[in-house]
């Protein structure tokens, strides 16, 4: 997907955490050599389903850049409808639409 530097990119996700889960998700850009180009947290904590979102910048443009979620603590939980958005103030662009 295309990232153009500078720019703050939308993540959301919808969560639920498991009994006794302690687990956290990282969000993470990253370019064709795996370097990372855009980074956050999230700390999906909720045992119902809950929206979860929060926005970071991309510190480079990169035209095939690629999403990872890394998943870390103990424990299990459910994720579905993940998203990324590119930031423009007044609306929300998916990633997939957007020229770079």
């Amino acid at each position: 997907m295309g990232i153009k530097k500078g720019m703050t990119y939308h993540f959301s996700v919808l969560a639920r955490q498991l009994e006794s889960s302690t687990l956290k998700i990282r969000i993470e850009l990253v370019n064709p050599k795996g370097e990372v180009i855009g980074t956050t947290n999230l700390n999906p904590e909720a045992k119902e389903w809950k929206k979860y979102s929060v926005n970071f910048v991309a510190t480079a443009t990169e035209p095939k850049a690629k999403l990872n979620l890394w998943f870390e603590g103990k424990g299990s939980f459910d994720i579905d409808m993940i998203s990324l958005s590119l930031m423009i103030p007044g609306k929300t662009v998916p990633v997939d639409c957007v020229p770079i």
